[in-house]
């Protein structure tokens, strides 16, 4: 039914009254598909605007690094009873 030529077979074997509703209806869903579309795009780019605040407002500090180097450098003893 995409194909243009779809509603002018439809008059050429005499089905008029198919034609209008026909078009109509494409038309809307043409519509409705674009505006999907572009909701859709909208919502990507404000998910990754958001990622993108999310990771600037928890930059990591030298303090943060200095801290993390020293947990990962401590040595648990453990008793082998």
């Amino acid at each position: 039914m995409l194909n243009p030529s779809f509603p002018r077979c439809l008059q050429d074997m005499e089905f008029h009254k198919f034609v209008r509703p026909l078009e109509s209806s494409l038309e809307t869903w043409k519509t409705s598909q674009a505006k999907k579309k572009e909701e859709s795009a909208k919502r990507k780019k404000e998910k990754q605007q958001e990622e993108s605040q999310k990771s600037a407002a928890t930059p990591t500090t030298t303090d943060d690094k200095e801290n993390n180097e020293e947990d990962s450098n401590e040595v648990m003893e453990v008793d082998s009873k």
